[in-house]
């Protein structure tokens, strides 16, 4: 089974693609019913009774135990979480399937996958009735106050908590209002979960890994590598986005990482020999001299699903493309946090 410091060596990316419900409007106050994305009506089953749902854990125990018990990094938690959640799906008996889905639930909670968590409650509310009979505003109420206890949370228990909240919030089915865009917010920052410190030993061992060799770095959102704009080698050249060719390795696509700190790093383009920089008093990225100055050193923030936040360490803001422009040729900039996949990046072996 693969771990962090092996994953950081696997080429690609990891997208993501979470489906809301969007619009303005005002909440009903009655629950309908619940519609498919053709339009036709879900019929949920009730969820299983304490007996029958205590003989439905036994056997998911007895099929997925020896394996949940090996699953010791987040990546291979995150992969069995999914071997589950295609089993729950393909499952007829709907206690056995019910508990699958909440073992799968679980893993992706220990992995700190949100993405894969939030699939996991969707799968369950599109699936069963609730436990007991709300209205939509209490739902809703019951969401926000469990995503207010999550706040004060961090962790595997911030995350639990988060998928507690969705899971009222899903059942609420409102499909209009300022309200979802709020929570089509919430949902978006549990795509890739940062990890927190003191970083596992895993993450340490990669950090120490990528250290004084030629690395590439490719964005999860649009999947191209940072480059510097048509390989030049002066001083200002704009930093960008371009595709990783086939047949070709641009030179300007490869870099070597100087460790300054634990997760603090100058990148160092083996192009040009000048450094990644915030360009002074602006928010666009350059290549520049090294000169030491904080605007040419980047935290690197791990997430739970094996990627980079590059956080700013001069002015504390994080490394992307524009969010609306994703394609090659775009120049990086750095943000204020929007919790999207184009402020996480992939370390991987820069091919010679």
């Amino acid at each position: 089974m693969r771990n962090w410091a092996v994953l950081w060596l696997a080429v690609g990316m990891v997208c993501w693609g979470l489906g809301f419900l969007g619009g303005l409007g005002g909440l009903d106050a009655e629950e309908g019913p619940v519609f498919d994305a053709k339009g036709n009506i879900i019929q949920r089953a009730a969820q299983p009774k304490t007996e029958d749902l205590r003989k439905a854990e036994k056997l998911v125990e007895e099929v997925f135990g020896k394996n949940m018990a090996k699953a010791r990094s987040a990546q291979e938690k995150s992969k069995l979480a999914q071997e589950i959640l295609q089993s729950a799906r393909e499952e007829q008996d709907m206690a056995v399937r019910f508990a699958a889905l909440q073992a799968a639930r679980r893993l992706a909670i220990e992995a700190l996958d949100g993405k894969l968590g939030l699939e996991i409650v969707r799968e369950i509310v599109q699936t069963y009735e609730p436990l007991e009979e709300m209205t939509k505003e209490d739902r809703l109420s019951e969401a926000d106050h469990l995503w207010g206890q999550a706040e004060k949370s961090q962790g595997r228990e911030k995350l639990a908590k988060q998928l507690e909240a969705a899971e009222y919030w899903f059942y609420a089915d409102i499909k209009t209002g300022l309200v979802v865009k709020k929570w089509e917010e919430r949902m978006t920052g549990l795509r890739d979960v940062v990890l927190i410190k003191p970083y596992p030993p895993e993450v340490q061992r990669a950090l120490k890994a990528i250290t004084g060799r030629p690395i590439t770095l490719l964005n999860a959102a649009s999947g191209f590598s940072m480059n510097v704009s048509q390989e030049r080698k002066d001083p200002g050249a704009p930093v960008m986005q371009y595709p990783l060719l086939p047949d070709k390795v641009l030179p300007s696509s490869r870099w070597i990482a100087r460790r300054q700190e634990e997760d603090v790093f100058v990148f160092e383009s083996l192009n040009s020999k000048l450094c990644l920089s915030v360009a002074p008093e602006r928010t666009d990225i350059v290549q520049l001299p090294y000169n030491g100055d904080a605007l040419q050193q980047w935290i690197l923030i791990p997430t739970a699903t094996g990627g980079f936040l590059f956080k700013n360490k001069g002015n504390g803001l994080y490394m992307s493309p524009p969010e609306s422009r994703l394609h090659e040729g775009t120049g990086l900039f750095t943000h204020p946090r929007r919790n999207n996949d184009s402020e996480v990046w992939r370390i991987v072996p820069a091919r010679p």
